[in-house]
């Protein structure tokens, strides 16, 4: 597995509350056999002491076939895990995986159907939990990652919709880019971006991705 890009940014939790923070970027199987996926991202004060360790779960793709990408979000948003921004100098962003002869199936179709999104099974078998991602892109990457659930399972040949947003969360700023010519996650002087630097109106598109568990599979 190897992370292609990556940036820590900042935003308001839906609802409201104190801001928190994300690793945000995508990730290669670049690999010659299929592999199951996980995606861990720490943040470090300026001493190199580590603040919060978090997985991207649901955030990312669980199955990755040689070549295939992934976007991921890993959120620092679990016990414990209350980091200040003006603490954080550095992330890192570690991608494993491991082979795998599950998720091989390739049988989901999803489109965007505005603040929806629907999925199509043109396979044999149910998808019984489907996992569905969309990756909000601007010019430098993949800037945000959003998730949902398909709130029911799809048979072979039928389709499900759910809503799943299109927009960059409040408060959105991005702390510390992957500089092109630096290691990843560190910030080089006058890299980081103002909390203007980059809004919606940035954005250069998206892509959605979608697996599932399937009840047959061992």
């Amino acid at each position: 597995m190897q992370v292609l890009g990556a940036r820590l940014v900042a935003f308001r939790p839906q609802g409201g509350g104190p801001e928190q923070l994300a690793v945000v970027g995508e990730a290669v199987n670049a690999g010659t056999q299929p592999a199951a996926v996980d995606i861990t991202a720490g943040v470090l004060d300026a001493a190199g002491t580590e603040l919060a360790r978090n997985t991207a779960g649901t955030h990312a793709l669980h199955w990755l076939l040689p070549g295939e990408r992934t976007p991921f979000r890993v959120t620092f948003d679990g016990p414990g895990m209350t980091v200040r921004p003006g603490e954080v100098r550095s992330f890192t962003v570690r991608a494993q995986g491991w082979v795998t002869a599950r998720g091989l199936d390739r049988s989901l179709n999803v489109w965007s159907q505005g603040d929806a999104v629907r999925v199509e099974n043109s396979g044999t078998a149910e998808a019984t939990i489907t996992n569905v991602l969309r990756a909000l892109n601007d010019p430098a990457g993949v800037a945000w990652v959003t998730q949902t659930f398909l709130m029911e399972a799809v048979p072979p040949n039928q389709s499900r919709s759910a809503p799943l947003g299109r927009a960059l969360p409040a408060g959105y700023r991005v702390l510390l880019p992957r500089p092109a010519s630096g290691p990843l996650g560190a910030a080089l002087p006058g890299a980081a971006l103002s909390a203007s630097a980059l809004s919606g109106s940035a954005l250069s598109g998206s892509a959605l991705y979608a697996d599932a568990f399937r009840r047959e599979e061992p």
